[in-house]
């Protein structure tokens, strides 16, 4: 019975982990695409014309910019920090199963003698 709950929380766990990790890879893919749209308009600027739709389309890049960055430093800090903790957890979980079965198998042994 144990040894199936640690199956199962192990199974869990995993699936958290590849759900982290696409978040992670689809945050960092989302604002690079983000920030090369900005760079993009940026060098289609025309500095000349000052309008105030020119004046809202450079606050919408900056903005838009901004949330690139953010969503980049947040996907780095999902990626080094609970990520990085939950892999270890897992690791430590799969570690303890595998003590666990051995000494399982070995009071088994002990008990058919």
């Amino acid at each position: 019975g144990l040894l199936k709950l640690q199956d199962w929380e192990l199974k869990l766990l995993d699936t958290v982990k590849r759900f982290m990790t696409q978040r992670v890879k689809s945050d960092k893919e989302y604002a690079a695409l983000l920030l090369s749209m900005t760079q993009q308009t940026e060098k289609q600027e025309a500095a000349d014309y000052v309008s105030t739709v020119n004046k809202s389309w450079g606050a919408v890049v900056r903005q838009t910019e901004a949330l690139g960055r953010v969503l980049r430093s947040h996907a780095d800090q999902l990626n080094s920090g609970p990520l990085h903790r939950l892999a270890s957890l897992i690791r430590d979980k799969q570690q303890l199963k595998r003590s666990y079965q051995s000494l399982h198998c070995q009071l088994e042994a002990t008990n058919t003698k």
